[in-house]
């Protein structure tokens, strides 16, 4: 056998590692392609998060796989935690904000375990309405619009492509359309 041949194994594996790596190639090029992508980040990570979580949690792979997928989980989580950890000292809630205010998008906030992200983006927002003067009329327009656009989410085809989020998406949909409602009743509350 010469040096430079590949064996059947080593092929094999070259192909699990591109399973494993072809995500992150689609959303590299979903993001440069996208002309709201700061929209897209948050929920691209998600994606990309469980996409990688359902690789190292699979009990049938035993092999470098997931220990690949486990390492890379560790880098992206600390590469976007200044998005999506409230918790970091560089944390910037513009891409949260971003996000919610895609009406096809929002629906990722939504999901359990979120919250913080949710909130931090909704204070972002209603700061930024402050800022611009009285929003007291556009603050509850907006969480009616949102409410009314929060029940359609699940089921959106912007969030189709973000194929290894579906799942938490719809168990996360009665909570969406939950949240939706309340958000809904505390705008009316206002008025």
């Amino acid at each position: 056998m010469l040096w430079d041949q590949i064996l059947a194994s080593e092929w094999k594996l070259l192909e699990q590692v591109a399973t494993l790596l072809k995500p992150f190639a689609d959303h590299t090029r979903l993001l440069e392609g996208d002309p709201v992508a700061l929209s897209s980040v948050i929920p691209a990570a998600m994606d990309l998060e469980c996409h990688l979580l359902g690789f190292q949690q699979d009990q049938t792979k035993h092999d470098v796989r997931k220990v690949i997928a486990s390492d890379m989980l560790s880098d992206m989580r600390r590469r976007f935690e200044s998005v999506t950890s409230t918790h970091s000292s560089s944390f910037d809630p513009l891409p949260a904000a971003a996000t919610f205010l895609h009406q096809s998008l929002c629906a990722a906030l939504f999901i359990p375990g979120k919250a913080q992200l949710l909130q931090a983006a909704k204070d972002l927002i209603m700061e930024m309405l402050n800022e611009a003067g009285d929003s007291s009329d556009v603050a509850s327009t907006s969480n009616e619009t949102q409410a009314q656009n929060s029940e359609r989410e699940a089921n959106s085809t912007a969030l189709s492509r973000f194929r290894f989020l579906s799942q938490p998406l719809e168990a996360a949909a009665p909570s969406v359309q939950q949240s939706a409602s309340s958000s809904s009743a505390s705008a009316d509350q206002r008025k």
